[in-house]
């Protein structure tokens, strides 16, 4: 069986893979990590004035509410910083990729493995190389053994491709893993 994809490579497909790419959740992942560990740090700080003030000792008490306040307000600066910053990034890349011209990327599924036309460079990968693939939204990645990903925008095809449902079923009778 032999299956084909075509879709325009444009900006709306950069942001399409941009949104389920690992780097992102990754790096959002950190930034709530970090601003976990701080207010978590901040509470320490607030324990300590309160047992403080319990015992007694007003000028230590101050000197931790200090430290308490400062390290809620980097806490709090820290992350709007973060936010702005990466809406800061968002922008510029949307508007990177809005300059450029688009490119029609044809991906060929056949007998012999996986062949991508993507600007008039044409890859080819044998079934051997392909290792997994993962469905996301609007979006089907396949990992091939080069480290490389082969991309299946199932929002975006052209009139007269195939179905991902097929592709799906093709990649498992294949015996490639869904990841």
């Amino acid at each position: 069986m032999t299956l084909s994809f075509h879709y325009d490579k444009d900006w709306r497909f950069q942001a399409l893979v941009f949104r389920v790419s690992p780097g992102v959740s990754a790096v959002t992942n950190q930034t709530r990590r970090a601003a976990i560990l701080r207010a978590a740090l901040a509470l320490v700080f607030a324990a300590s004035t309160a047992l403080l003030l319990k015992i007694g000792s007003l000028w230590m008490a101050g000197v931790i509410g200090l430290m308490t306040a400062y390290y809620l307000l980097d806490l709090a600066f820290k992350v709007w910083t973060f936010d702005h910053l990466a809406r800061h990034v968002l922008r510029q890349l949307a508007r990177g990729w809005r300059r450029k011209a688009p490119r029609s990327v044809s991906l060929t599924f056949d007998e012999d493995g996986i062949r991508e036309i993507d600007g008039g460079i044409e890859s080819r990968c044998p079934w051997a190389e392909v290792l997994s693939f993962s469905r996301s939204q609007g979006l089907i990645s396949i990992a091939l053994g080069n480290g490389q990903l082969a991309w299946v925008p199932t929002v975006r095809l052209s009139a007269g491709s195939s179905s991902a449902r097929d592709l799906v079923t093709l990649l498992e009778q294949r015996g490639i893993r869904a990841s």
